[in-house]
């Protein structure tokens, strides 16, 4: 009878190697938000890891991938925190209402918001397939509603949206409110739900965002009851 083959060792090397990689994740996770993904440079990077300078490209390319892992285990955490949040609500539902919080947590939180906006700039240009792997559940429900082709065109346009809004809320977004904001956003990120259906469903939105609220730091995110929070929560400038 075959057996099946030992599993790999776990050299000290691939060790290291591993520890090095999330060393920098974590780093960048603390210079993003603190500095900003365009203030960061890689000698920030590799003074604060204390590695090679090589380290960085060999082990994740480049800051852009960095970033793209750092914001998608956020967005991870994000859904999972709206599903414990709306365990009865269908996808479609549970997706609006992440995509209320989360905007008025970028409202909330300086820190966010230009992480959001510089990120969403300098990927503006790029394929979908980052930003389908940050947005999977709401790519899923597209893709289940209009198919995979046209689902990935919309958020090819959804990233360029992003990047748009980003800007505009880094000038002028202390002139909003999440009403404002996402009542305009909605019918472009959700043009595939027929208009009754989607004023119904962004209301039980806007009603869970004004009982509760994401509180985010340094990329962790945690959903609260608004009566829990302080009236006045910091903005982290």
């Amino acid at each position: 009878m075959l057996q099946p083959p030992d599993p790999p060792k776990i050299t000290k090397k691939y060790a290291k190697g591993v520890n090095t990689r999330n060393a920098i994740i974590e780093t960048c996770r603390d210079l993003f938000w603190d500095k900003g993904y365009n203030a960061t440079t890689y000698k920030d990077i590799l003074r604060l890891v204390g590695t090679h300078p090589k380290a960085v490209t060999h082990h994740l390319g480049n800051k852009k991938n960095i970033a793209t892992i750092i914001y998608a285990e956020f967005m991870k955490d994000f859904y999972q925190a709206v599903d414990d949040l709306l365990p009865e609500a269908d996808d479609t539902q549970r997706v609006l209402t992440l995509m209320t919080l989360f905007y008025q947590a970028v409202l909330d939180y300086a820190n966010l918001r230009r992480f959001y906006a510089e990120y969403s700039a300098v990927g503006a240009l790029d394929g979908p397939s980052d930003y389908n792997a940050i947005f999977n559940k709401s790519y899923e429900v597209i893709v289940d509603t209009v198919g995979r082709a046209e689902a990935n065109l919309h958020m090819s346009l959804c990233r360029g949206l992003d990047s748009a809004v980003g800007a505009h809320l880094m000038a002028r977004g202390h002139e909003l409110t999440i009403k404002d904001l996402i009542k305009v956003l909605v019918w472009h990120y959700c043009y595939f739900l027929p208009n009754e259906e989607l004023q119904e469903r962004l209301n039980i939105s806007l009603k869970v965002t004004a009982q509760f609220h994401a509180v985010v730091d340094r990329f962790t995110i945690a959903i609260k009851p608004v009566s829990d929070l302080p009236l006045n929560p910091p903005t982290n400038p």
